[in-house]
C-alpha cells in the first residue's frame, strides 16, 4: 500500500496577551524528536492566484486530489472552489481538474475523500451571509 506524508500539523492554542498581541502555547508537550521544520524554499510553487484551504486525498488511481476555495490555481477565472489534481510522480505539476462557480461567496469544499475512483466532499453552500452560513452544509461524490 503507498502512503505519503502530507505535512506535520502541530495545535496550537492562541492566547492574548496583556499588549493585546498573540502568542502560541501548544496544548502538548514539545516533541523530544521532532525539534524543528525547515523548508526548502527553492522548491516552492505557485500554480495560480489565490486558492485556500486545500483539502485533499489520495485515491486509487495514484492521484492526490486537492479541493481549494477562492482562487484561479487552475482555472481561467477565480472561482468560490475547484479540485485540482497531483500525479504521484516525484516533481509533478498540479493539473486543473475542475472549476466551481465564478467569483466568491458561492460555496467551499472543506473535506475530501477518496473510496476507489469515487471523491466525497463536504461542502459549505455559503447561501447565506457571513457567518450565518456555517450549517449548510451537504455531501457531494462525484466519479473520479
Amino acid at each position: 500500500m503507498k502512503s505519503s506524508a502530507l505535512g506535520v500539523l502541530a495545535a496550537l492554542t492562541f492566547i492574548m496577551s496583556g499588549a493585546g498581541t498573540a502568542r502560541a502555547v501548544s496544548p502538548y508537550p514539545n516533541s523530544p524528536v521532532i525539534t524543528g521544520v525547515d523548508w526548502d524554499r527553492g522548491s516552492y510553487r505557485s500554480a495560480g492566484d489565490g486558492g485556500d484551504i486545500w483539502a485533499t486525498a489520495s485515491a486509487s488511481d495514484g492521484n492526490v486530489y486537492a479541493a481549494w476555495g477562492d482562487g484561479k490555481v487552475t482555472c481561467p477565472d477565480k472561482v468560490s472552489y475547484g479540485v485540482a489534481v497531483l500525479p504521484s510522480a516525484p516533481g509533478a505539476i498540479l493539473r486543473g481538474g475542475s472549476c466551481g462557480p465564478k467569483g466568491s461567496g458561492k460555496g467551499k469544499i472543506s473535506a475530501l475523500a477518496a473510496i476507489g475512483t469515487t471523491l466525497y466532499a463536504i461542502a459549505n453552500l455559503q447561501d447565506a451571509a457571513w457567518p450565518n452560513n456555517q450549517g449548510c452544509s451537504v455531501l457531494a461524490m462525484s466519479g473520479l
